[in-house]
């Protein structure tokens, strides 16, 4: 039996202010008929939170389940993808 190897990176998608608060234990699914990424729930330092952010990649851009792209926040969000690749 071989052993499959695989090649792990990140990639800087975005810096701006445009994002979402930061929070922790949120699920991410990448759709590929969609080309994007898509953040669910989580929570903050007091809350629960229960929101659907979509980053598109053809415009490299987040946006809210509505399709309306997220406004400013007061701080910058930093997006990072890791990408898995067999060797």
């Amino acid at each position: 039996m071989a052993l499959t190897r695989f090649v792990c990176s990140w990639h800087h998608l975005s810096h701006s202010e445009d994002g979402f608060a930061p929070r922790a234990a949120h699920s991410v699914v990448y759709i590929n008929e969609t080309d994007s990424l898509y953040v669910f729930g989580g929570f903050d330092l007091n809350h629960v939170l229960g929101d659907l952010l979509i980053y598109r990649f053809a415009t490299s851009r987040w946006e809210d389940e509505d399709g309306k792209p997220l406004g400013k926040k007061t701080r910058s969000a930093l997006t990072l993808l890791r990408v898995v690749k067999k060797r």
